[in-house]
């Protein structure tokens, strides 16, 4: 484009000196007979136009330059915008594991030279300050596991606050305050359970009254939270007074019975855990009644192949008497078989 205008401006300067030539001939001549009416009329035609070119090419040459300019700061705007998402998603990943390897350490300061390229002195210096406040206890968390989350906020908002500024230039940029996110503290809390002092079925049903929701932390990771239906208690109070009456006719047999329920606090609310009742002999455990994760009430007696047993809330519990007796007969039969076996004296 400059090369085209170059040329033109050459054609333009050779027709003006002839133009500006046959001007001075007429005027020292002092008559203009000698020049025909016709070449004076078209001379100073061209002499308008050559100015009204050299006046165009004027702003098209001007025009050209700025669009180059915005075009060279576009570019170096996006090039800066890449380089600086890319040193903060290196330092992002560096710092999500809780602390910082050599590898790491070396990953950040070679794009953080990339950066420093296209930076200021003053601010260069503003983000080596922030990167220098990362210590051991940048990575500290309390007793609940929370990170100090306002570590992180302080130093992601003074690299930013630099980046931008880099950005746009402007005079009347504010720099960002840090920000709160006061609710992270609340998600990131690892609830801690609280045993209830259960006894009896009688302290069950009066944890039930209080609350029947129920929050489980699965082995996932999950947090599962569900509401235990009425007809859930129905059915676990019906189960737990005909597992009663079962295993009362083993009248040779001494089986122990044991509750547990544990409570959480999560933001204010009340929940309870799953519940557990543990039927054990002596130290081997029989079954276990409870509230499961499934949101339904299970009986599961430990036979060589687990059998349990699942009541929802339209399940009739007295249809499974009759399998929850004969099984629970097999499995006490079959453990005292096993407690008469001789020993073999070699043992």
């Amino acid at each position: 484009m400059k090369n085209s205008i170059k040329k033109i401006w050459r054609y333009l300067l050779v027709v003006l000196v002839i133009s500006l030539t046959i001007v001075v001939i007429q005027n020292i001549n002092g008559h203009e007979k000698d020049i025909p009416k016709v070449v004076q009329d078209i001379n100073s035609g061209v002499i308008g136009s050559i100015l009204t070119t050299i006046i165009t090419l004027l702003l098209l040459s001007n025009q050209t330059d700025l669009q180059e300019i915005q075009t060279k700061n576009s570019v170096i705007y996006e090039e800066k915008l890449k380089l600086f998402n890319e040193f903060l998603n290196v330092l992002s990943k560096s710092l999500e594991d809780g602390k910082l390897a050599p590898e790491e350490l070396k990953s950040i300061i070679f794009q953080y030279s990339i950066v420093r390229i296209h930076i200021s002195v003053d601010g260069a210096k503003k983000i080596e300050n922030a990167i220098q406040s990362i210590d051991d206890e940048f990575f500290y968390v309390d007793e609940n596991y929370v990170p100090r989350f306002d570590r992180y906020i302080e130093l992601f908002t003074g690299i930013c606050n630099v980046l931008r500024h880099e950005l746009y230039q402007s005079q009347e940029d504010k720099s960002l305050p840090p920000f709160a996110f006061d609710n992270f503290l609340k998600i990131a809390y690892q609830h801690r359970a609280v045993k209830l002092p259960i006894n009896s079925f009688d302290d069950v049903l009066e944890a039930f009254k209080k609350t029947r929701s129920c929050y489980i932390d699965d082995k996932k990771g999950n947090k599962i939270q569900f509401e235990l239906h009425p007809d859930h208690i129905k059915n676990l109070t019906e189960a737990y007074y005909l597992i009663q009456k079962i295993t009362s006719e083993f009248s040779n047999r001494e089986i122990d019975v044991r509750f547990l329920l544990h409570q959480y606090n999560v933001n204010g609310k009340i929940y309870l855990g799953v519940l557990n009742i543990y039927y054990s002999e002596g130290e081997t455990q029989i079954a276990t009644l409870g509230v499961s994760s499934k949101n339904r009430i299970f009986f599961k007696i430990k036979l060589e192949k687990v059998r349990e047993f699942q009541f929802e809330t339209d399940t009739v519990v007295a249809d499974y008497e009759h399998n929850i007796r004969k099984d629970l007969a097999f499995f006490l039969a079959s453990k005292q078989t096993q407690s008469q076996k001789p020993t073999n004296p070699e043992e």
